[in-house]
C-alpha cells in the first residue's frame, strides 16, 4: 500500500489527508500544535466565487462543489448563504473576471437592494456574489479531524529530505520514518522545510490582526470586501458575521504598519487604532470596542492564488488565502502525491489584489 505523510493539520493538510484516505492510501498527518491552530485559526472565513482572475473564479466554482460534498458528509452546512459584496473600483474587474469564468454575479453602481451593510454611506460600484457566504471553520475542522482519527500525530517535523524514490522525515524526538510521498502544508513553517530539501519558497512575512465587534444593528449583512478607500486612503477591509450578533473586521493597512519587524504588539496596537477609528467614523450599528481578536502571519505577496512545487516525492504548497479552496486543493495535492506530478492548474501564483 502507498504510504504518504502530510505535514501540517491546518485545513489544507487535513483536506489532503482526507482525500488520500478516500483513495485508499495509508496516511499519517503530523502537526506541531493543535489541528487548525495556525493560519486556519478562528471561527469563520469567507467563501466566494468573486475573484479578480477568471481561472481562480473557475476553481472556486469547483471548490464550491467540494464544500457541498463536505457538508453532505458532515451532516451540516459548512458554507452559509449570506452572499459576498465587493465595493469600490475593483468591483468591476472582479465582476468581469468571474462572469468570464461562467459564474453568475451581479454588478451595480448603487448598493444592491438585497444587501444591508453596517455602514453610513457605502461607496460603490458593487459586485455581489449570491453563492458566497461565511465558512463555518470550527465545524469544518471538527469534520476533517473526525475523518482522520488516529492518523493525526501530535509531533513536530524538524527535517525532511528526498531519499531516492522515498522521503525521510525526522520529528522533534529524532524519530525517523520513510514514506512513498510527503505533502508539506505547514503554513509559515513550509519555507524552512522546503529550504532544507533544496527548494526556495517565498518567506517574507507581515503581521495581520482581525478584530471582532458587537453588531447592534438588526440586520444580516453579506460578507463585505471593501476596496473603495473612501474612508481613508490606503485602508481597505474585509468583514463577516462570526455569529448573528458579532462582526469581524480585518484591515488592509500600509506595509509600514504591519511590517514583521515591528513586532506583534506594535502591529496589534496600530491595527486596533485604525480599525476602531473606522468603526467609529464609517460604520453604523457596530459597537466600537473589540471583544475578540485573531492574529496571524501573512506570506508576501498576499492576496489570492497559490502555487506548489515538487522535489522527488515531496510536494510543497504555499499561498496566503487558501481556506476557501480547501476541498479542491486537497484533491489536487492528493493527486500530486499519488501520481508524482503537480497538476498544472495548481500553479496560480499568489498576487496582491
Amino acid at each position: 500500500m502507498v504510504r504518504v505523510a502530510v505535514i501540517g493539520a491546518g485545513v489544507i493538510g487535513l483536506a489532503t489527508a482526507q482525500q488520500l484516505l478516500l483513495r485508499g492510501v495509508e496516511v499519517d498527518c503530523y502537526e506541531a500544535e493543535a489541528p487548525m491552530a495556525g493560519r486556519s485559526l478562528g471561527d469563520t472565513r469567507i467563501f466566494r466565487l468573486l475573484h479578480a482572475d477568471p481561472e481562480l473564479a473557475a476553481l472556486a466554482m469547483q471548490a464550491k462543489e467540494g464544500w457541498q460534498a463536505w457538508s453532505a458528509m458532515a451532516g451540516k452546512t459548512l458554507v452559509g448563504s449570506e452572499g459576498v459584496l465587493v465595493s469600490g473600483q475593483p468591483a468591476y474587474a472582479w465582476h468581469q473576471a468571474t462572469e468570464a469564468a461562467g459564474a453568475s454575479v451581479q454588478f451595480s453602481e448603487g448598493l444592491p437592494a438585497s444587501c444591508e451593510v453596517p455602514a453610513h454611506r457605502p461607496v460603490g460600484p458593487f459586485a455581489y456574489d449570491a453563492a458566497g457566504g461565511v465558512i463555518d471553520v470550527r465545524s469544518t475542522g471538527e469534520f476533517l479531524v473526525r475523518q482522520l482519527g488516529h492518523r493525526l500525530i501530535a509531533e513536530p517535523v524538524v527535517a525532511i529530505e528526498a531519499n531516492g524514490e522515498r522521503a525521510r522525515i525526522v520529528t522533534a524526538h529524532r524519530d525517523t520514518s520513510y514514506y512513498d510521498a510527503v505533502v508539506v502544508a505547514a503554513g509559515a513553517g513550509t519555507p524552512k522545510l522546503a529550504a532544507d530539501a533544496g527548494v526556495r519558497l517565498p518567506d517574507r512575512l507581515e503581521r495581520h490582526v482581525r478584530f471582532t465587534f458587537r453588531l447592534e444593528a438588526a440586520i444580516t449583512p453579506p460578507c463585505w470586501i471593501e476596496r473603495s478607500e473612501a474612508w481613508r486612503s490606503g485602508f481597505t477591509s474585509y468583514s463577516q458575521l462570526t455569529s448573528p450578533t458579532t462582526w469581524a473586521i480585518g484591515a488592509g493597512l500600509p506595509a509600514s504598519d504591519v511590517a514583521w519587524e515591528l513586532g506583534a504588539d506594535e502591529v496589534e496596537r496600530r491595527s486596533r487604532a485604525a480599525v476602531v477609528a473606522y468603526v467609529e467614523e464609517a460604520l453604523n450599528g457596530v459597537a466600537p470596542t473589540p471583544i475578540d481578536k485573531i492574529a496571524c502571519d501573512v506570506t508576501l505577496p498576499g492576496g489570492d492564488g497559490f502555487d506548489a512545487d515538487m522535489i522527488g516525492p515531496i510536494v510543497f504548497v504555499w499561498g496566503d488565502n487558501l481556506f476557501k479552496f480547501a476541498p479542491w486543493l486537497g484533491r489536487q495535492l492528493a493527486k500530486a502525491a499519488v501520481n508524482g506530478e503537480v497538476p498544472p492548474e495548481m500553479h496560480q501564483p499568489p498576487i496582491g489584489d
